[in-house]
């Protein structure tokens, strides 16, 4: 599986590529630009639920994949995991650390603030899993959907690189078998991921005084 998984990237990075280079003198509602983002930071459950109460943050990464954009709005593909370190076993049970993943389809839209910066505010839904585990052991995994709003301030370094800082805010509802009174501390978990990282990109940014003698 993991291998099919690269071989699709290839392909797509390596179709994107050939056709830019084709179109890069021409202005179109398809843009391929490709990129790839990778980060880490700290991940915060939030609201009345099993994470928020019963655990502590540990470490949030991710990849992100964006290979083209339509009227300026990039189409991105993201994997995201958490992790969590029990701190209440009464309301978690015996673990002792709990994982979040999260394969999700994006929509995002850049913001060119100075020459320097973006904002670039985005919005995703995906499939998520939970899964705890006790001594490298898992057990009880849930599954779900999650709905993803978020947002990151870049600054462009010499290109390809840049580097941003973000704040995601997920909600996700997953499917779980527990007495009503309790259904809904399980099967609603909101969190919000704190983040930094660094993006390779193939598009390179005009400045803004060509823009505006350029439109």
């Amino acid at each position: 599986m993991r291998l099919y998984f690269k071989v699709i990237l290839f392909g797509i990075f390596s179709f994107n590529f050939l056709f830019a280079q084709e179109n890069q003198n021409e202005k179109s509602v398809f843009q391929s630009y490709p990129e790839i983002k990778v980060y880490a930071g700290v991940p915060i459950g939030i609201g009345d639920n099993f994470i928020s109460k019963g655990h502590d943050p540990k470490i949030n990464y991710g990849l992100y994949v964006s290979p083209f954009s339509l009227f300026d709005i990039k189409i991105g593909l993201g994997v995201d995991f958490s992790r969590f370190k029990v701190s209440d076993v009464s309301l978690v049970g015996n673990g002792t650390s709990t994982n979040m993943g999260l394969i999700y389809g994006s929509f995002s839209y850049p913001l060119i603030l100075t020459e320097k910066f973006e904002f670039e505010p985005k919005v995703g839904i995906g499939a998520s899993w939970i899964q705890q585990k006790m001594g490298g052991e898992g057990f009880g995994r849930m599954e779900g959907m999650t709905i993803l709003l978020g947002s990151s301030l870049e600054y462009n370094l010499e290109h390809p690189f840049v580097i941003f800082i973000g704040t995601d805010y997920s909600y996700s509802k997953y499917n779980v078998e527990a007495p009503a009174d309790y259904k809904g501390f399980f099967e609603n978990v909101s969190k919000l991921n704190v983040y930094a990282g660094i993006k390779f990109t193939m598009r390179k940014k005009k400045n803004l005084t060509t823009k505006i003698d350029n439109p």
